[in-house]
C-alpha cells in the first residue's frame, strides 16, 4: 500500500486518502513549478483566470483527463482511472466545483489491477492558485 504525508496536517495518509491527495497535487501544480522536476504539472492552473464559457469548461475537462491519463508519464496516477467529471457548482466569481469519479486500484502502483473500488473526489478549482 502506498503512503504519504498529508500536505495540510503532516499526518500519514494511505489508501484512497493518499490517492485523492496525489490527484489534487497533480491538478494544482503548474508546469515547471517543481525545481528538480520541471516536466511535471498540468494545464489546469493555467486555465484558472479564463472566463467560464462552455469552451473554457471543455478545455478544463480535457486538461484534467490528460493530467490523470495512465499513459501520462508526468502525472498519470497509477491507482486511479478517471471515468467521469461532473460540474457541481459555479458562482458569480467564476469559481467552479468538480466531482471526479473513477476506479481506484489500491495496488495499481505495483501494476496489479485485480482489486478495484469506485472512488469520487471533489475538486474546487479555486484551489489551483
Amino acid at each position: 500500500m502506498r503512503a504519504g504525508m498529508d500536505e495540510a496536517t503532516g499526518k500519514i495518509v494511505t489508501g484512497w486518502d493518499h490517492c485523492q491527495m496525489v490527484i489534487r497535487r497533480a491538478l494544482t501544480t503548474r508546469p515547471g513549478a517543481l525545481v528538480l522536476r520541471r516536466r511535471i504539472g498540468s494545464r489546469v492552473p493555467l486555465l484558472q483566470d479564463e472566463n467560464m464559457t462552455a469552451e473554457a469548461v471543455i478545455r478544463l475537462y480535457v486538461a484534467i483527463a490528460e493530467a490523470l491519463a495512465p499513459s501520462n508519464p508526468n502525472w498519470g496516477e497509477p491507482g486511479f482511472r478517471l471515468r467521469s467529471i461532473q460540474l457541481v457548482g459555479l458562482n458569480s466569481a467564476g469559481q467552479i466545483g468538480l466531482v471526479l469519479t473513477g476506479d481506484y486500484y489500491p495496488n495499481g502502483h505495483l501494476g496489479d489491477y485485480s482489486v478495484k473500488e469506485t472512488g469520487s473526489t471533489t475538486l474546487p478549482v479555486r484551489e489551483a492558485a
